[in-house]
């Protein structure tokens, strides 16, 4: 709070003071439905252990009815070697494991779809090596997972156990096989699990819906409807809770899905505000029975905000990185429970699928009544030639006044379910191995590496001693001066029309991502950052600094070594920075320049990505070093090359009458990198003087002579 601007607090005073008094909504659907099948399968052991309110049974019991089929008689079942304290014991610390074929068959109660989960906690047991798991999984003739490496895949997204979720139509024999069959041609690969759930749905809950059933679901970018069935499979991909808290498999309708918040998955420059819903009661309807989601779905929500002129400049949106050349289900969940929405048109709004309108008059009103949940269904197809996974994104937008009384877009729930392709298959591609720093090892993801930071800078993207500030100033008015730009408009009618909010949240920093060069360089995701830093684990850090910490880096699938520095948020100097040095450096290109390859704005981050140094800098090789001295030839070319640099930025490009020279700033030996090919570069950044220049000035000479300096 202590950060937050006057009127940001204003506004949540006023807000809460016009909620209605916190009354507590009587309705409660946990449990609203009841499996007619409910198997748990604790794997590798010889009891069974209650966990809330479940029986996981030992799949090694003497006599057990979940005892897996096999030819060869080879599985064991083993302890992992190691254990982490958020991995619960059952199902994930012991294992069933071979390095031959075995299968599981359930008999289950009724035919019709289920859900199937498999749980898994990579680790070595016995003989048995982390890193050799590769296997294919089978299933209701599909093919779930395909030469796949679970600690791939817990490496990348730092998950030290996780699940599978499929879903699955048994037949009318009413017997599933899930078989598991170790990567031919490798003696040491072997197949495991851990854990196995079979657990009944309604088919009504994903296969037959009742939104254009007969004709389909709305395809994102084709006019032709998109249909599936119960002789298609399904993987869930994400389910957030949006808006709300996470709820946990026991808090679910019945079926124990698992239901994440949604915080990490924002990716717009604002992230909205979120009403709570305390006091109506919601009413479910056939066509949206109470098992569909927990009520606290229905009951939290995020919305644009009461700012209608922030709501007209961008898209709330989410994004989600889902496994390239496949078609995938996105179920939107949605209630109106907010005091002003009452009527068809209060709030009418666009979505968008992976970009594409799919509603271009979204009504919740219409669609259901007010406190009534709803849901709609949308298709899209993710393709990409070049990439095994893509970002999936869904977005509200806003509509003017004439199409809506309240210019705003609310979203209460997500669901993302990849679709399996007509060969059967389910089954992506493995993640690329997690890079490691240094031959260091990536540590756990519940570990805290040491905030000490005595370790030299090996890069220097920001070097020089004057005070930011005043430096970006002094540079935004030489480009404004240059270029004649026009200067950005902030201004805002700061009209609130209505404020039914428990709180705000909205970002520190607002971006409007019109003002972002993203044709001049490349716009990295959160989630490509997050990736190529190990979660900005702080083995990575290369570099501390006032702007935040700059941290090693690996982009591409690990192909491409890059510099990321990381500013601090909540800082207006730290935002001026940020724009000024994109709008900068992304038109700068030189030989002796690093270069500045991207950026990351999204979930309120500012984050630039540069050219990696690999050598380190000038002052690395002549003070204090264990580098072998530097030939004069070498001191020379690197002179040269820094003054190249220092021309290109004092008098711009000769072959561009256009281009603006740059007040650069004092050159020192922190400020002189070296590539992996030994061409020195100037690390670009700006400094101040004390002269100050008046609007008038036409020549700069005496200021740019106390601004350059040079040390080789």
């Amino acid at each position: 709070m202590k950060n937050m601007k006057p009127p940001l607090l204003l506004f949540i005073v006023v807000s809460v003071s016009l909620e209605a008094l916190p009354v507590s909504v009587t309705s409660n659907n946990v449990g609203a439905y009841r499996p007619t099948d409910d198997i748990t399968v604790d794997c590798g052991v010889s009891s069974s252990s209650p966990v809330d309110k479940r029986t996981w049974i030992g799949d090694a019991e003497e006599g057990s009815r979940y005892s897996p089929i096999e030819k060869t008689r080879s599985s064991v079942i083993a302890k992992a070697n190691g254990s982490h304290p958020s991995v619960p014991p059952v199902p994930y610390y012991t294992a069933r494991l071979s390095r031959s074929e075995f299968a599981y068959t359930f008999h289950v109660t009724t035919a019709g779809p289920k859900f199937v989960r498999l749980h898994f906690f990579p680790s070595d047991y016995l003989n048995f090596s982390r890193a050799d798991s590769l296997f294919s999984v089978e299933a209701a003739g599909f093919t779930l997972l395909r030469n796949f490496s679970a600690s791939l895949l817990a490496d990348y997204t730092r998950s030290p156990s996780f699940s599978k979720e499929f879903c699955l139509t048994v037949g009318d024999d009413r017997i599933l096989n899930i078989t598991f069959t170790p990567t031919p041609g490798d003696s040491d690969a072997y197949a495991f699990v851990n854990g196995i759930e079979v657990v009944s749905m309604p088919e009504r809950l994903y296969y037959s819906t009742t939104i254009d059933s007969k004709e389909g679901i709305k395809f994102a970018g084709q006019a032709t409807p998109y249909s599936f069935g119960t002789t298609d499979a399904l993987e869930m991909v994400k389910r957030l809770n949006v808006g709300g808290n996470s709820i946990d498999s026991a808090d679910d309708t019945g079926m124990y899905r698992t239901w994440e918040l949604d915080d990490d998955y924002v990716t717009s420059s604002y992230i909205g505000v979120l009403p709570v819903n305390r006091t109506i009661q919601l009413s479910y309807s056939d066509q949206v029975p109470s098992y569909t989601a927990p009520d606290s779905v229905y009951t939290t929500a995020r919305t644009m905000g009461t700012n209608k002129t922030i709501n007209l400049s961008y898209k709330l949106a989410w994004s989600i990185e889902v496994d390239t050349e496949f078609y995938y289900l996105v179920r939107l969940h949605f209630c109106e429970f907010q005091r002003e929405i009452n009527k068809p048109t209060d709030r009418v709004f666009e979505i968008f699928i992976d970009s594409q309108l799919v509603e271009n008059r979204a009504d919740v009103i219409s669609w259901s009544g007010k406190g009534m949940p709803v849901y709609r269904d949308y298709a899209v197809y993710m393709h990409d030639g070049q990439k095994k996974r893509s970002n999936l994104s869904v977005a509200v937008g806003a509509l003017p006044d004439g199409y809506t009384l309240y210019s705003d877009g609310i979203l209460n729930g997500l669901e993302i379910f990849k679709i399996s392709n007509p060969d059967g298959n389910l089954a992506g591609l493995n993640p690329d191995p997690v890079p490691v720093p240094d031959n260091q090892p990536v540590p756990p993801p519940a570990s805290k590496a040491s905030s000490n930071h005595s370790k030299t800078a090996k890069i220097a993207i920001v070097a020089g001693k004057a005070s930011g500030f005043t430096v970006l100033s002094l540079l935004a008015f030489f480009l404004y001066r240059r270029r004649n730009r026009a200067k950005d408009s902030t201004s805002s009618d700061g009209t609130s029309w209505w404020g039914p909010v428990s709180f705000a949240t909205t970002k520190s920093t607002k971006i409007q991502a019109s003002s972002l060069p993203s044709d001049r360089c490349r716009h990295f995701s959160l989630a490509e950052i997050r990736a190529a830093t190990n979660d900005f684990n702080e083995v990575f850090v290369v570099g501390v600094g006032g702007f935040g910490n700059v941290y090693k880096g690996y982009v591409d699938g690990g192909a491409t070594q890059v510099a990321i520095k990381r500013l601090n948020a909540g800082s207006q100097q730290g935002l001026h920075e940020f724009l000024t040095e994109i709008e900068m450096l992304s038109e700068l290109r030189h030989l002796h320049l690093v270069s500045l390859i991207g950026f990351c704005n999204d979930a309120g981050e500012m984050i630039l990505v540069y050219d990696y140094m690999a050598r380190g800098t000038l002052r690395d090789h002549l003070y204090n070093t264990d580098n072998p001295p530097l030939p004069w030839k070498q001191r020379l070319e690197i002179c040269t090359g820094a003054a190249r640099g220092l021309h290109y930025l004092r008098d711009g490009d000769e072959s561009d009458d256009e281009a603006a020279p740059i007040i650069g700033n004092v050159t020192n030996g922190s400020g002189e990198v070296f590539s992996s090919s030994n061409n020195s570069r100037a690390a670009v950044t700006t400094t101040s003087s004390d002269d100050v220049f008046d609007e008038s000035t036409t020549s700069y000479d005496s200021g740019e002579v106390a601004a350059w300096g040079c040390l080789l």
